[in-house]
């Protein structure tokens, strides 16, 4: 006869392994008084014994027990529930969207500061090459826009030294700081380069291709006999502007640009019309001028804020002037989409972020090579 080692009948949901070894084969037909107390048995037959069981000792299911699956299975959120817990993440979401937001302006501003940089490097080298800076833009000296003119801007120059040689190549408009041609709109080939977008020229929290009321292909400042001008050439985006590229960095040209004229002299900035500046002539100090800053090309009704109607070309932009102030949506100024501030780069290649705010005296000191003022680099 067989037996069974019963461990207790307070033993709770626990599997016991037990061999039944005997020699008529297994059976379930067992008595023991385990089996009354809530205890059940199930025999799994071993075919490699033959005469053995494997049995294990589980408990009998109960009503209660039952009953209790039946009332976890019908668990979920009630609405309320659910409405606490969408109410809490939207204000995680409104809490954390800002800090988000402004890490990834963080990295644009960033982005934008190196291709400043680039460009103020690039103007080193071209100056280590031809010992001078680049032209401002070749433009009509000194009178009003004439058609006999390149009006080449100072990006183009750069272009061999932020690895675009091969754009510069296909420029076909001439490029000697003395020329008489005409205007690179003009000239077919030239206008089909100045299609080209460059990703180095952008600041990344811009889209300057997206304003296409107009784009400017030219800036220019001259003397009528009366009125100082600064004047701003430009194709509407129907009339053929919008498949030009575009850039948000000028040369600083001063405050006025060079009007040919002593008592405006000393606001020149670095790159006017058909300048020939080297480093020498920066009597200021290369730490104290500015060399290229951001642009927008004018939001509509020159607004400080909102909808953008105008952007730049960068093959024949020309200079930004400093007289009118900066960030304040006007296509005549330095301006940017980042908060609160305006990037520039320095003479010396470094990069600073003008505040909107800037004093507008120390402004055009800043934009000057040659008035003599003594700048706080604090107030810039």
């Amino acid at each position: 006869m067989r037996t069974f080692n019963h461990l207790g009948a307070n033993v709770q949901a626990l599997v016991i392994d037990a061999f039944f070894l005997g020699a008529s084969g297994p059976t379930t037909n067992w008595q023991s008084a385990g089996y009354n107390q809530g205890w059940t048995i199930s025999c799994f037959s071993r075919p490699a014994c033959g005469t053995a069981e494997i049995c294990r000792l589980l408990p009998a299911p109960t009503t209660a027990m039952s009953r209790h699956r039946r009332q976890h299975g019908a668990l979920g959120f009630t609405l309320v529930e659910l409405l606490v817990v969408i109410a809490i993440i939207g204000v995680l979401v409104a809490l954390l969207l800002p800090a988000v937001q402004a890490a990834r302006e963080a990295a644009r501003r960033m982005s934008c500061s190196n291709n400043l940089k680039q460009i103020a490097l690039a103007a080193h080298s071209f100056h280590d090459t031809y010992k001078r800076f680049p032209p401002g833009y070749l433009g009509d000296t000194p009178r009003e826009l004439k058609y006999g003119n390149p009006y080449l801007g100072t990006l183009p120059y750069l272009l061999p030294f932020i690895e675009q040689q091969a754009i510069w190549d296909e420029i076909d408009t001439n490029s000697q700081i003395d020329a008489q041609d005409i205007p690179w709109w003009a000239n077919a080939k030239s206008w089909a380069t100045a299609q080209y977008r460059l990703e180095a020229l952008t600041c990344p929290s811009d889209n300057p291709s997206s304003a296409e009321d107009y784009v400017f292909v030219v800036f220019h400042s001259w003397y009528d006999g009366k009125d100082l001008r600064y004047d701003g050439g430009y194709f509407t985006g129907a009339g053929g502007g919008a498949s030009l590229g575009r850039t948000n960095y000028l040369a600083s040209g001063g405050r006025y640009g060079d009007m040919k004229l002593p008592q405006t002299d000393p606001w020149n900035g670095v790159f006017t019309n058909r300048s020939k500046t080297r480093f020498a002539s920066i009597t200021d100090g290369t730490t104290n001028v500015l060399m290229f800053g951001e642009v927008l090309g004018g939001r509509k009704n020159n607004e400080p804020v909102g909808p953008r109607a105008g952007s730049v070309s960068w093959m024949g932009s020309g200079n930004m002037v400093t007289n009118w102030g900066i960030g304040r949506g006007a296509w005549h100024q330095f301006d940017s989409e980042h908060p609160g501030v305006v990037q520039a780069a320095l003479a010396d290649g470094s990069v600073r972020a003008l505040l909107r705010t800037i004093d507008i005296s120390v402004l055009y000191e800043v934009s000057a090579m040659g008035d003599g003022a003594v700048v706080d680099s604090s107030k810039f």
